[in-house]
């Protein structure tokens, strides 16, 4: 954005995000990638970036369409309407706020938008430091008001892992694990040849991985092989096949936990039937 500003003089129209429906007719031109003008009167009339949407499973979901005008103060009333037309047709982006972020929290975050907004209305310097000191707490307040709905959202999944942990309830831990955890994803590292080049192309760096472990792994036998003696004790560990009653107490082991008692039982049953011809016929 601020390339485009500073090189071609386009501004952004408005700081909101339209958003359009992904079976929508309207503004078909502007719908896509890349970089579309629209030309009326032989002026430059408007530039729209759109980037489309999608899930995390690559659903196709909407088009997102920033708006920029000309800094020419002929295309303002322009400007002005397409803006207008666009929050009336399109509307605006609608943000999603977390789960554990309180009422009262949402209400702190709207006061400090009034806050904010009242500063871009002052017309003297006093009216202006006063705004700003307003502005000040009200995002102070907004930043302790948020810290303390996610302590008490952390506290409270905690909680909950504590009691699935002592019920035995392994599906309710291992999410309740994973929410506190988070969604952190490693970087991927750069793949490199022998010569210290990047490589980019997915089967090269298959191959390099291949070739890098066939290196690694495939090495001569020591020279000098370490000679381990064998215990002096051997440690009471079982080796005999299973019992009967073990098959039968691991199979209710592996399933407890279930959602629902009645397939929890004929599972253990059909599993335990099974496990069991296999044990009479070895």
């Amino acid at each position: 954005d601020r390339e485009l500003g500073d090189e071609y003089g386009w501004k952004q129209v408005h700081g909101d995000v339209f958003r359009s429906p992904p079976h929508s007719s309207l503004l078909a031109s502007l719908v896509g990638t890349g970089i579309h003008i629209a030309v009326v009167s032989s002026v430059v009339l408007f530039l729209a970036l759109t980037n489309k949407l999608y899930t995390e499973r690559g659903s196709f979901i909407s088009t997102a369409i920033f708006v920029f005008a000309t800094t020419s103060p002929v295309n303002g009333l322009v400007g002005g309407s397409l803006y207008a037309r666009m929050s009336e047709v399109l509307g605006l982006k609608k943000y999603h706020h977390k789960e554990w972020i309180s009422i009262e929290t949402l209400d702190k975050i709207k006061e400090r938008k009034n806050k904010k907004a009242a500063i871009n209305n002052c017309r003297t310097r006093a009216e202006k430091v006063q705004a700003q000191a307003e502005y000040i707490e009200a995002n102070k307040q907004v930043k302790r008001s948020i810290r303390a709905d996610k302590k008490k959202y952390v506290e409270e999944l905690a909680t909950t892992a504590e009691k699935a942990a002592r019920e035995g309830n392994m599906k309710q831990l291992h999410d309740t694990a994973k929410k506190l955890a988070g969604k952190y994803s490693k970087p991927e590292r750069t793949v490199k040849g022998k010569e210290g080049k990047r490589i980019t192309e997915i089967q090269r760096q298959r191959n390099r991985w291949v070739e890098h472990f066939e290196e690694l792994l495939n090495r001569p036998a020591p020279m000098n092989p370490p000679d381990i003696e064998a215990a002096h004790i051997d440690l009471p560990i079982d080796v005999n096949p299973p019992t009967k009653e073990e098959i039968r107490m691991a199979t209710k082991l592996q399933h407890y936990g279930s959602s629902s008692k009645n397939q929890l039982s004929g599972t253990r049953h059909y599993t335990s039937t099974l496990i069991l011809k296999k044990h009479s016929t070895v």
